[in-house]
């Protein structure tokens, strides 16, 4: 999980999801109890309906944990000259205007689920790469470590290694779509044709800018110069319509997967970050704020400088060129083709998978915050079919 973001999402897209796999469970109100119980808000100050107070992760907005961020005010005074509005709870269901990132921040360090989650009954193998989910026909039985070891399943087998390692591991245990398997000489015990064939992810294109006054402290992390004077923004494309795959490279499990995000194919997808990428220059090169703050776009040699008025053409060369992922990959494995609503994979018995290759459409949020409740709901599913 990169950063600390904790952003939720639209309602919307959770509703999309439910209504995608006919399971409201998987929908923004469903949903919303695991928010809750994974969240400790810093003060109680906001809807208690939306927000939780006991949670093992503590959050906070950016303006509440005390670091100053001269840039903060400019910017949402130029955001509001173009009549966007400022103050909203992105963390609400309806994320539409200007907000500060909420973070999973304690103690001015990042959590993460081992330090506020108990690890009582939980066995860690570090180095421990798994080669294949052990099948005795169609049932999971346990998993084989590339070093040959074998660990035998007392109830279930569940994969919670992402979008890109879960993917593989299906595949290298034969369920998976034939043709990416023959390929590789591996037997296909379960016919599934959409094993990764989801892929879905947030794509990002970034613009420098020089500023007038780098006195005043306004100047971006080090990604580009680091003497004060620059600040960067940035587009992401939380919505892609465009689909990508992931398959196999090789028979070996150590060897990474092929991987064609597809990004930025279709041409909603273009027309979303063209539009995008001229209004985030009209608030640095014509509004008040913004005319006041930059003295230049920078670009590298042999790019063209753009404008809001830039031909589509300008604009899709500068995506081709600096457009890039951002590590939220999803979709691989999805709910509705791949697993059921329980997380099942379909045709395997004994066989579960939770993470974020099971998202059948994409959340415009960092996932963060997405994937502990999806952890939440999970357990309380496993536990209830369990009867225990």
């Amino acid at each position: 999980m990169k950063t600390v973001g904790w952003v939720r999402d639209d309602k919307n897209d959770y509703d999309a999801w439910a209504k995608v796999v006919g399971d409201p469970r998987w929908s923004y109100e469903g949903f919303l109890p695991y928010f809750k119980k994974t969240e400790h808000y810093h003060t109680k100050d906001l809807d208690a309906f939306q927000h939780g107070y006991d949670g093992p992760l503590y959050t906070q907005p950016v303006a509440s944990s005390g670091r100053g961020y001269p840039l903060t005010e400019n910017i949402k005074r130029s955001w509001e000259e173009l009549g966007v509005e400022r103050g909203m709870d992105a963390n609400a269901g309806n994320p539409m205007g200007i907000a500060m990132v909420t973070e999973n921040l304690g103690d001015g360090k990042r959590q993460i689920a081992s330090d506020v989650y108990t690890l009582e009954g939980v066995t860690v193998l570090t180095g421990a790469v798994v080669a294949s989910v052990v099948l005795e026909g169609n049932k999971a039985v346990g998993v084989e470590l590339v070093d040959g070891r074998v660990f035998k399943a007392s109830e279930e087998v569940i994969l919670s290694a992402g979008a890109i390692a879960t993917l593989q591991i299906l595949l290298l245990s034969g369920i998976g779509a034939k043709e990416d398997l023959v390929e590789h000489g591996i037997e296909q015990p379960v016919d599934a044709p959409e094993v990764g064939k989801n892929f879905h992810e947030h794509m990002c294109v970034s613009q420098w800018w020089q500023l007038k006054e780098p006195e005043k402290g306004l100047a971006a992390n080090p990604v580009i110069p680091s003497d004060g004077s620059h600040v960067t923004t940035t587009v992401m494309a939380m919505l892609p319509t465009s689909r990508g795959t992931v398959t196999l490279a090789s028979k070996d499990p150590v060897t990474p997967p092929r991987i064609d995000p597809n990004y930025y194919a279709t041409e909603a997808d273009r027309y979303v970050v063209r539009t995008a990428l001229r209004k985030l220059m009209q608030v640095m090169m014509e509004t008040k704020e913004g005319k006041a703050m930059v003295k230049e776009q920078v670009v590298a040699t042999g790019q063209n400088r753009l404008s809001p008025r830039s031909s589509d053409e300008d604009i899709d060369e500068l995506v081709r060129e600096c457009g890039s992922g951002i590590s939220h990959t999803a979709g691989t494995a999805s709910m509705g083709t791949v697993v059921d609503s329980n997380l099942r994979v379909n045709g395997v018995q004994g066989l579960r998978v939770v993470d974020a290759s099971v998202i059948p459409v994409p959340l415009a949020a960092h996932l963060q915050a997405f994937i502990y409740a999806l952890a939440e709901q999970a357990t309380e599913i496993i536990v209830q079919e369990r009867g225990k």
